[in-house]
Formats: structure tokens, sequence, C-alpha cells
């Protein structure tokens, strides 16, 4: 039986600086600061508990954000 080995998210604060600098990137044109909204896939790393790596985050606006939570993910990449 083989064993997966876990991944360790890559951590970059930089980058997430970087998104914050951007318009939020949902349509509705909120001008930065963006919140990085990290885009929970399994393969990318994520998990129970686990916010994936820092290189899956999109920009959301606040309200966009706190929208944004507890819903499909496919549905925000769509």
């Amino acid at each position: 039986m083989f064993k997966y080995q876990k991944i360790k998210p890559c951590r970059n604060p930089k980058y997430l600086d970087f998104i914050r600098a951007l318009p939020c990137g949902c349509g509705c044109g909120a001008p930065p600061p963006s919140d990085p909204h990290h885009v929970r896939r399994s393969f990318w790393g994520a998990g129970t508990g686990i916010r994936p790596h820092d290189y899956v985050t999109v920009p959301r606006a606040r309200k966009c954000h706190q929208a944004a939570e507890g819903r499909d993910e496919y549905y925000l990449l769509h």
C-alpha cells in the first residue's frame, strides 16, 4: 500500500503583498488593496485546516472575500 507524502504549502509574504496591490479579480471593479483568497484544492496542498500554497491565490475585495468564504471554489473560478 502506498502512502502519500504530505506536502508542506509554500509561503511567500512578498507574493501576497503583490496580490494585495491588485484590484479585485471577481469583476466588481474594486480598487486595491485586495485580500489574497487561497483557492482550496487538495492537489494544491489544501486540507482540513490547511491553507494551500500562496501561489494559488486570487485578489478579492474584502466584501467579495467574505462572500466567497464557504462557497464552492468551482463557482468562484468559473
